[in-house]
């Protein structure tokens, strides 16, 4: 079992297990526009870290960043979104342009990895950690902050801010297949953005 009160962070969305500081492997933030209070945080214990988002262009020293969109395919995609975030799942939200994609391999296995474990994983990426969690085929990071969140309705003309929302049965496959590996704990209400965090069993 993992309990919020052994966590630590500046904000209930942004937690994190003190045994990051050990871990010798790096950060991956992914959805890090303009790069948040994860980030800094990870940055003043001495971490290695590694951004993924194609929308930024701010600069931090020490930070290696990928611009791109995590995608289950090769190539380019047209992504959906606002300048608070980007998704390939918005389509109720105004395009915003077409941006390189890299899978969670491309990733593990490129150079900025070279396939190391993580020490943490954090995600705030507007869907697509939808499949980054589903793919997941061994506990390649040593915990995981994750948001869920809202699925939109791809057909109709839905007012921009308004979606269709996970199934709960969707959201809770994923925690069943983390399970496998990982002990868990809820940080934030479904209504506040339904923040989760994962520690990895011994």
């Amino acid at each position: 079992m993992v309990e919020k009160s052994e966590l630590i962070g500046d904000q209930p969305y942004w937690l994190f297990h003190p045994r990051v500081k050990d871990h010798p492997g790096p950060v991956l933030v992914i959805g890090c526009l303009n790069y948040g209070p994860y980030t800094h945080q990870m940055r003043a214990l001495g971490k290695e870290i590694i951004g993924v988002d194609p929308q930024t262009t701010v600069q931090l020293d020490g930070v290696t960043h990928i611009k791109a969109v995590v995608s289950p395919f090769h190539g380019t995609a047209m992504v959906h979104g606002h300048d608070g975030g980007a998704s390939l799942f918005w389509f109720h939200q105004p395009a915003i342009g077409t941006f390189d994609c890299v899978t969670m391999d491309d990733i593990l296995n490129g150079l900025e990895v070279g396939g190391r474990d993580l020490a943490a994983l954090e995600m705030n990426c507007e869907g697509s950690e939808l499949f980054v969690l589903s793919m997941m085929t061994r506990p390649y990071a040593d915990q995981i902050t994750v948001g869920f969140h809202d699925r939109p309705d791809p057909v109709g003309d839905l007012p921009v801010g308004q979606g269709e929302p996970y199934l709960p049965s969707m959201r809770d496959a994923l925690i069943q297949h983390l399970s496998q590996w990982y002990d868990y704990v809820q940080l934030t209400p479904r209504e506040d953005n339904d923040w989760w965090f994962f520690l990895r069993r011994p």
